[in-house]
Parts: C-alpha cells; structure tokens; sequence
C-alpha cells in the first residue's frame, strides 16, 4: 500500500519478509522494519475507501 512516498507491505511469513528486504535492499533502496501503530491501521481500513 502506498503512504506517500513510501509503501508499506504487511508479509504474512517472516522469511517472505526477510526475501523482499534483500530485494529491496540489493537493488538500492532503503526499507525498514516498524511494528503497526494505530496511524497504519487507519490508513489500512479507512485510506483504501478514500
């Protein structure tokens, strides 16, 4: 999901997301690992409908 000029991905599997940070990471961008707050959960349910 895009949030500006970031993208926020939700993996439902730890080593799916140890595989897109490599991606990610060996092709030159920047990514990080945050625990949901409740600004993510809003934009979750609410942004898609906006």
């Amino acid at each position: 999901m895009a949030v500006g000029d970031r993208t926020a991905v939700y993996p439902n599997n730890e080593e799916k997301l140890k595989q897109l940070i490599d991606y990610v990471t060996k092709i030159g961008l920047a990514a990080s690992i945050q625990p949901i707050d409740l600004e993510d959960v809003f934009i979750k349910l609410a942004g898609e409908k906006l």
